[in-house]
């Protein structure tokens, strides 16, 4: 069975060395800018290069009084561990009743993760949330919504049974609709009443024949549905930067069903 957390998971938590005053990050490491992006994570904000300078030691040093530690301004394993405890959270084991579907499931892990205000740091699409989501990749092209829904997915089916994403992880929303409709998972709005749809299913919002937006169902009300979605905000954007909880009218929404 497929490990979880997955490798590119545990490179946004694993502890490597001591960072402190005079480090740089060379070619390919992120060690530095992983700091700066949890010490702006948790209200200590500074500027996100690379590059540990006074600024950074001082954000530290915050952070760290602000943790009950020793205000050293060097990241040691400790103040690393407290750093991403977050994100540790989410995703510590979690295993699900006998009882519970995927569906049940999905629905509690999206709940968890938005428990700990996931948002972006350092840029549109940016941060150890959005890489978290996205395998590993962020940047402005990688918009973050389907990630988001396909890494709820894949908790809750290592939860359940140890397995990994019970679909196809795909970080694109068009392609999500894609596999929908070939493997008879896709609910256009058009039958909709439909009893199919429930808490954990995927919506997709649709405009003419793109799918642009898509999160985890929360609960199903007669004109309305309630979400957790990533990559949205207090206005229901598609390109947001946090995962939000929502009310949405189901126009312009099609739905797909879990396997």
């Amino acid at each position: 069975m497929p490990a979880f957390p997955p490798d590119w998971a545990n490179d946004e938590l694993n502890y490597t060395a001591d960072l402190s005053l005079g480090d740089k990050d060379n070619a390919g490491q992120m060690g530095v800018k992983r700091v700066q992006e949890w010490c702006t994570f948790h209200k200590c904000a500074t500027g996100i290069d690379g590059d540990f300078g006074p600024a950074t030691q001082q954000s530290v040093c915050e952070f760290q009084r602000g943790s009950n530690l020793p205000a050293t301004g060097v990241v040691d394993q400790i103040s690393w561990n407290k750093l991403v405890a977050p994100m540790r959270e989410c995703l510590s084991p979690n295993p699900a009743d006998v009882t519970e579907t995927l569906y049940d499931v999905t629905v509690r892990t999206a709940k968890r993760h938005y428990s700990e205000l996931p948002v972006e740091i350092g840029g549109d699409n940016c941060g150890p949330w959005v890489r978290l989501y996205m395998q590993g990749r962020d940047g402005k092209e990688w918009a973050w919504c389907a990630g988001f829904a396909c890494f709820m997915l894949l908790q809750a089916n290592a939860a359940r049974n140890g397995g990994g994403c019970p679909i196809s992880y795909r970080v694109g929303v068009n392609d999500l609709v894609h596999d929908a409709k070939r493997d008879d998972r896709f609910v256009p709005e058009a039958i909709r009443p439909d009893s199919r749809i429930r808490p954990g299913c995927l919506f997709v919002k649709r405009k003419n024949d793109n799918w642009y937006h898509t999160g985890i169902v929360l609960s199903v009300q007669g004109q309305s549905f309630q979400t957790i979605e990533g990559n949205t905000d207090t206005d229901g954007s598609p390109n947001g930067y946090e995962v939000f909880s929502k009310t949405r009218a189901y126009p312009g929404t099609d739905f797909i069903l879990l396997p």
